[in-house]
């Protein structure tokens, strides 16, 4: 019996979502919602409804519905884009391989930026073991000041 090849991978959108403690609720997406600011969330300015520190990122694999392999991994980094204090110039970085992608063909990778900062950051996803890395880059245009 001649087993089939597994169906190729691809990576769909990246998502930012503030996270607001007060309330406990998730901003909309924050990289598709045109001219959301990111000024000074830290205290609920620019178009944060309320004071935010934390960001969580959704990276989206996309295959054929039902597809189980662990063939694939998929490494996301979340890193500054320039100097910011002491901070380490990664932020949050993590890798795994998309399992069973059920019957809606999706798999959602969840990556928790803590305490973002006020300068930009740039996220990385790197989609692996099928060939030539796949790769999608985004920024979250994070700011501040006085």
């Amino acid at each position: 019996m001649k087993q089939q090849k597994a169906q190729p991978y691809m990576l769909g959108a990246i998502r930012a979502q503030l996270w607001y403690p007060n309330t406990g609720r998730l901003s909309k997406d924050i990289l598709s919602e045109k001219g959301f600011m990111l000024y000074n969330t830290i205290i609920g300015e620019g178009s944060a409804e309320e004071p935010s520190l934390h960001t969580l990122v959704t990276v989206e694999i996309i295959g054929k519905p039902g597809e189980d392999t662990a063939e694939r991994e998929v490494e996301i980094v979340c890193e500054l884009t320039k100097k910011f204090g002491k901070r380490l110039r990664v932020l949050a970085s993590r890798k795994e391989s998309p399992q069973n992608l059920g019957k809606t063909g999706k798999w959602l990778i969840p990556v928790w930026l803590v305490d973002h900062p006020s300068v930009p950051v740039k996220v990385t996803a790197t989609l692996k073991g099928q060939g030539k890395p796949i790769k999608k880059v985004v920024t979250i245009q994070y700011s501040g000041g006085e």
